[in-house]
């Protein structure tokens, strides 16, 4: 993981605890049944991807972390989300969360200046109009930003992709938030 500033770790930490906890705990904590978590111990886990693993002698610091692998002992190597720090664990288990959820969303490993430029195009479409809303945006390695908008209550995004993202000015914003307006409009007329 690149390194990043302290606050952009802890934004992106509570997006996806709340993502986690929104997602699956409403659901009254049976996480066994869902596809999206499976056993640790029946099915191996991929170096890097979210786990919870329980059954552990310190839960407070290690209650969902990175899979950091095996070490030669045969102990799970976690990395705190909460401390960053790796520590072993043997004799206790792991729910893998699946990796879909990360390509979903992208949030969780933005870097400062995406996190600040997010926030920027969150306050200019809100500001637009309120009943608008943005999606994941994604940032691409070339530079290239997609911002999807939608109005909220409504499935369908009006996506927009920018050549930089370092570039994008409110003038172009305020087009893509009337244009999706536009669309909308057109909709309910139909």
């Amino acid at each position: 993981m690149a390194k990043i500033k302290e606050e952009t770790y802890n934004r992106a930490r509570y997006l996806l605890m709340s993502h986690l906890l929104f997602k699956y705990l409403r659901k009254g904590g049976d996480t066994y049944g869902d596809p999206k978590f499976n056993m640790g111990l029946t099915q191996p886990t991929e170096v890097g991807s979210l786990v919870v693993p329980y059954a552990i002698y310190d839960p407070r610091e290690w209650y969902i972390g990175w899979y950091r692998g095996v070490d030669d002992e045969g102990y799970y190597l976690i990395e705190s989300l909460e401390t960053k720090r790796i520590g072993r664990f043997g004799n206790c288990g792991l729910l893998g969360v699946n990796d879909e959820i990360f390509t979903k969303n992208p949030r969780y490993f933005y870097s400062d200046r995406q996190f600040d430029m997010v926030e920027k195009i969150e306050k200019r479409v809100k500001r637009h109009n309120y009943w608008f809303a943005v999606g994941n945006i994604r940032f691409h390695d070339d530079g290239k930003i997609e911002v999807p908008i939608r109005q909220k209550f409504t499935d369908e995004y009006y996506v927009k992709t920018y050549k930089n993202f370092k570039s994008v000015t409110i003038k172009e914003l305020d087009a893509q938030c009337q244009e999706c307006s536009e669309r909308n409009k057109e909709k309910k007329e139909k």
